[in-house]
Formats: C-alpha cells, sequence, structure tokens
C-alpha cells in the first residue's frame, strides 16, 4: 500500500523508500493515522539512508549494557518498552 501524503508528506515518502515489506507497512500505518504529531516522532526511525529503517531500541540496548547499576536497569526499563519513538529519545542520555 502507498503511504498518504494528507498529513504526514515527509514521512510517506520515506516510507516508499523501504525495502523491507513489514517496515514499510509499520510506516505506512503511522501515515495513515493522519496525526502529524505521530508522523514527527516516527521519521528518525523510517527516514534513513537507503532505504534501511532504523531500530534505536536495538542501539539504545546496546548502550545499556555499558551502563551498571539503576542506570542499566532504568536504560533497560526503556528498551523493554519496545517503543521506538521512547528508544530514539533516550540514546542521547544513555549513550552518551
Amino acid at each position: 500500500m502507498m503511504a498518504s501524503a494528507v498529513e504526514c508528506p515527509a514521512l510517506a515518502m520515506c516510507c516508499d523508500a523501504i525495502d523491507d515489506a513489514s517496515d514499510r507497512d509499520d510506516c505506512d500505518d503511522t501515515v495513515d493515522e493522519e496525526d502529524e504529531a505521530a508522523c514527527s516522532t516516527a521519521q528518525p526511525t523510517f527516514c534513513t539512508d537507503g532505504g534501511v529503517v532504523a531500530h534505536p531500541c536495538d542501539d539504545l540496548n546496546d548502550c545499556c549494557d555499558d551502563l551498571s547499576g539503576d542506570e542499566e536497569d532504568a536504560c533497560e526499563d526503556v528498551v523493554d518498552e519496545e517503543d521506538d519513538a521512547m528508544c530514539q529519545t533516550a540514546l542521547p542520555t544513555y549513550c552518551a
């Protein structure tokens, strides 16, 4: 399905360039919600070079491994949510 550009033109263009069908469907689903805030939040995940979707929770999980104690626990709590937008937001905090 081709993404609608009604509310999310930039994200819709990114969706069309994604190679992986499952990732493309996830991106299209976000566009189809027609929620401008959700589209903006999703852009760092879906708008990447070469049509490969970023998975910020994977990157954050790698950083959590380098932490210890309460900080590691808090980092892992974010990863456990499996919410790419939350992980993207937490990256600068835990991966500095």
